[in-house]
């Protein structure tokens, strides 16, 4: 039996999406996220909710807006690490930040700033996007919404990055680009570039542990190539992803799902979804006694549009629609 635990929109008017629910310390907590005026990752209640007793349908604020601070317009992920519980904002003008609290006092909760400034990559870390913890430290994947180029406000395109949180607060570049951070010039600790060294992985999607190892899915838009516009991109861009032939690569594009034991070094499960193109993202990760099982996104079906004779025309695609892939145990 199902009970209905809130209004909608938790009583705010124009909101599309709950993102997540996290448990912590007894009480559930959650955060507005998109609008119903189709801007998907912003929110006009950038704002951390907690309820005692979610089957009473009330709900309390646990933070301040943005945490007090002017561009955070979402915050888009959270998990529970060193007992305490992390927010991930979005940030489109200087980058992500991450904020941790004990939940303990009176509300709003006391909030502490681990990570500012995209970790000192700027807005080309525009927002967290996936976190988790592994062998005592917190993973967070980072993106750029829109598939790693917001056309919007003009970021990117760039690749997601993997940082590693300490429990002192201290962080580590796992994949990502080597700079001058806080914590003195980092060099990724893999060893791997931006999205794993491919420049169309613009989101560190989803992460999950199983059997003792660590799971990061991607998001690949090199499967959306054929409908892009590439005469108005800047000049030097196609040198940047190596694209010579568009279809070419899309017919090699899907995400990548890459492993590790030791959060450095990593192993590639693989890097073309699966043999499908069209599986243009790994959306969920889900650790079962049956293997670890992969929920594909893929909207490229029924039908797909084709560039046939100098015009588009829809054909049918028997690789479209949403999978489950199951790794053996």
């Amino acid at each position: 039996m199902f009970h209905e635990c809130s209004r909608p929109g938790l009583g705010r008017p124009g909101v599309s999406s709950f993102r997540f629910l996290v448990p912590f310390r007894g009480r559930l907590y959650t955060t507005l996220v998109g609008s119903t005026k189709y801007v998907v990752n912003e929110s006009r209640y950038p704002i951390v909710f907690e309820s005692a007793v979610p089957s009473s349908g009330t709900w309390h604020e646990a933070s301040r807006p943005g945490f007090g601070e002017g561009g955070n317009n979402v915050i888009f992920q959270m998990a529970v690490f060193n007992d305490h519980l992390y927010a991930g904002t979005f940030n489109h003008d200087v980058g992500f930040q991450l904020w941790k609290t004990r939940a303990e006092g009176p509300r709003p909760y006391a909030w502490t700033k681990v990570i500012d400034l995209g970790a000192g990559r700027g807005n080309l870390n525009q927002g967290v996007l996936s976190m988790c913890e592994f062998n005592g430290a917190l993973y967070i994947g980072t993106c750029i919404q829109d598939g790693g180029y917001d056309r919007a406000h003009d970021v990117g395109p760039a690749a997601g990055e993997i940082i590693r949180v300490h429990p002192d607060d201290s962080w580590q570049l796992i994949v990502g680009v080597p700079r001058m951070t806080d914590y003195g010039f980092q060099r990724p600790a893999s060893g791997l570039g931006p999205g794993f060294g491919n420049p169309f992985n613009g989101y560190i999607w989803r992460m999950c542990v199983h059997a003792n190892r660590l799971y990061v899915g991607t998001l690949s838009w090199k499967t959306f190539l054929p409908y892009v516009d590439t005469d108005k991109w800047p000049d030097g861009l196609r040198d940047h992803l190596d694209v010579d032939d568009v279809d070419e690569a899309a017919a090699n594009g899907g995400f990548e799902l890459w492993s590790t034991a030791d959060g450095e070094s990593w192993e590639p499960v693989t890097l073309n979804g699966f043999g499908n193109p069209y599986n243009c993202g790994a959306r969920t990760l889900e650790s079962t006694p049956y293997g670890l099982a992969v929920g594909t996104v893929n909207p490229f079906g029924p039908k797909v549009a084709v560039k046939r004779n100098g015009g588009w025309t829809y054909v049918a695609n028997p690789r479209g629609g949403g999978e489950v892939w199951l790794g053996a145990p």
